[in-house]
């Protein structure tokens, strides 16, 4: 069964090459550009991985990763930035993200993150 994974940034050439990168690995990948349009996709798909971007205006990654947690809180989820690094990592240590990733993604750094996520998920 193919996994989904959820890939929430506001920076759409961002979404564009991660899309591109994690397609060819074999996953089934859905975007979004903002933080409703992200809840409006959990709320009407099932999604195995979330990866989703800190810094976003209206509903951040931070609220989105609260509201994952509350919903469905086996849903892995690796935090990105470009901003803040400081901040992004201390977010996802104290809150149990699977992972951080600093912006720009490289698929080396990408791939076995995701791999883990996605065993995890599967346990």
């Amino acid at each position: 069964m193919n996994k989904t994974i959820l890939i929430v940034d506001d920076e759409l050439y961002i979404l564009d090459s991660m899309q591109r990168m994690l397609s060819a690995l074999k996953y089934s990948i859905l975007t979004a550009s903002s933080g409703s349009e992200a809840l409006d996709i959990l709320a009407s798909n099932d999604v195995d991985l979330i990866i989703v971007d800190i810094r976003m205006p209206e509903i951040d990654g931070k609220k989105i990763f609260t509201k994952v947690r509350e919903v469905e809180p086996d849903i892995p989820v690796i935090i990105i930035t470009g901003g803040d690094i400081q901040d992004g990592k201390a977010f996802a240590d104290k809150h149990g993200a699977y992972g951080f990733l600093e912006k720009p993604i490289e698929i080396e750094k990408l791939k076995p993150l995701v791999d883990g996520a996605l065993r995890k998920k599967t346990k």
